[in-house]
């Protein structure tokens, strides 16, 4: 209030729309976040100049190691199919994958003069990879699981049908054998008389 009066004639209405549009554009910061890949950047900055004649540019620097590990380390703890042991050499590997990008990128733009941005958008969308693909896996590995579980309980119950049917075999078998003597000594009785 006393920042109003100070600053300004007293006309109520006038005065605090004034002061408040003063305010906004001495505290007012505008962030606007661009990926360097594609053309997308180059197109605007020619497009809308004061993009980048009027504007502070932070660049964002690769990740360091520990970041990447920190980071990996951190959304694979919400992933329940990978065994506790295994978490941390994954995200050691996750973050082996990204720097040798980086390192593969740095190796392009030298030979062929081409850009090939790793960000750490790219980073998290590898772990996000691997966190689908890990599922996708493990459903289908899941399904292949109770597939063979399913055949070779079939398989078992067959098996053990296959066991009764031969003991039903080797009874009606010996059946069989006393029904033919019997049939013989009639055969033999009947030829004889």
């Amino acid at each position: 209030s006393s920042g109003i009066n100070a600053e300004l004639p007293l006309r109520p209405g006038e005065n605090c729309w004034t002061f408040f549009i003063d305010r906004i554009r001495t505290t007012l910061k505008v962030v606007l976040c661009f990926s360097p890949v594609g053309s997308t950047l180059r197109v605007r900055g020619r497009m809308f100049p004061a993009l980048i004649n009027c504007t502070s540019i932070d660049w964002f620097h690769e990740w360091p190691l520990e970041a990447l590990i920190s980071v990996s380390s951190t959304f694979l703890e919400e992933v329940d199919l990978l065994e506790e042991d295994i978490k941390p050499s994954v995200a050691e590997f996750m973050a082996h994958v990204q720097i040798t990008c980086n390192l593969k990128s740095q190796q392009y733009l030298a030979n062929d003069r081409r850009y090939n941005y790793t960000t750490p958008k790219s980073f998290l969308e590898q772990i996000e990879l691997y966190k689908k693909l890990l599922g996708t896996k493990h459903s289908e590995l899941q399904s292949k699981m109770d597939r063979l579980l399913n055949g070779l309980l079939k398989l078992q119950s067959t098996s053990s049908q296959v066991d009764d049917l031969k003991a039903k075999l080797a009874s009606q078998e010996i059946e069989l054998k006393q029904k033919r003597k019997k049939y013989r000594l009639r055969l033999c009785v009947d030829t004889t008389a």
